[in-house]
């Protein structure tokens, strides 16, 4: 099945904002994998936006950065919202 573009630019603004996490609370890409358990290579696959996550990895990331679930869908959707402006115009 082809992956719908919108979906993709949006799975990678995703990722950006937890890489962002991960820069402003000093956290390698190491560390997030020991924390969240997952090894470091399937992470940044995680990561890169261009495969998919599910709602479980994507819980256990954010429950690793210890930052709380309805702060980061709120500075998630506000960047989906932004993506959607941009396009639209």
């Amino acid at each position: 099945m082809k992956q719908n573009p919108k979906y993709i630019a949006q799975r990678i603004a995703i990722c950006e904002k937890i890489k962002q996490i991960m820069h402003e609370n000093k956290i390698t890409f190491e560390q997030l994998a020991q924390l969240s358990g997952f090894r470091q290579t399937n992470l940044c696959r995680m990561l890169t936006g261009r495969h998919s996550m599910s709602l479980d990895n994507f819980l256990r990331i954010i429950d690793a950065l210890e930052t709380s679930v309805p702060n980061a869908i709120i500075e998630i959707n506000n960047l989906i919202i932004d993506i959607r402006n941009l396009n639209a115009n």
